[in-house]
């Protein structure tokens, strides 16, 4: 027969292991999300140079993009997927 001890240490570990499980699955959610994020980025800044490419070949002057800062953009290249 199990003492209170034992019972009160099982649903200790089952707690501590749904927790676990659960904290588990949730990072997995957000690095998923943050490769499809960083997936739309790459489209986006890919779309900018090939737009900002095609006025310089028609001759609008384009001024510098400011929209990421090099330190950002450093940091994002940084990123592992």
């Amino acid at each position: 027969m199990a003492t209170k001890n034992e019972t009160q240490l099982d649903y200790f570990m089952d707690v501590v292991l749904r927790n676990y499980c659960r904290a588990s699955e949730e990072n997995d959610l957000l690095y998923e999300e943050m490769v499809d994020l960083k997936e739309c980025l790459t489209a986006l800044y890919q779309e900018n140079a090939d737009l900002r490419f095609k006025l310089k070949e028609a001759g609008v002057e384009v001024p510098p993009t400011n929209f990421v800062s090099a330190e950002e953009l450093a940091e994002l290249e940084g990123l592992e997927v």
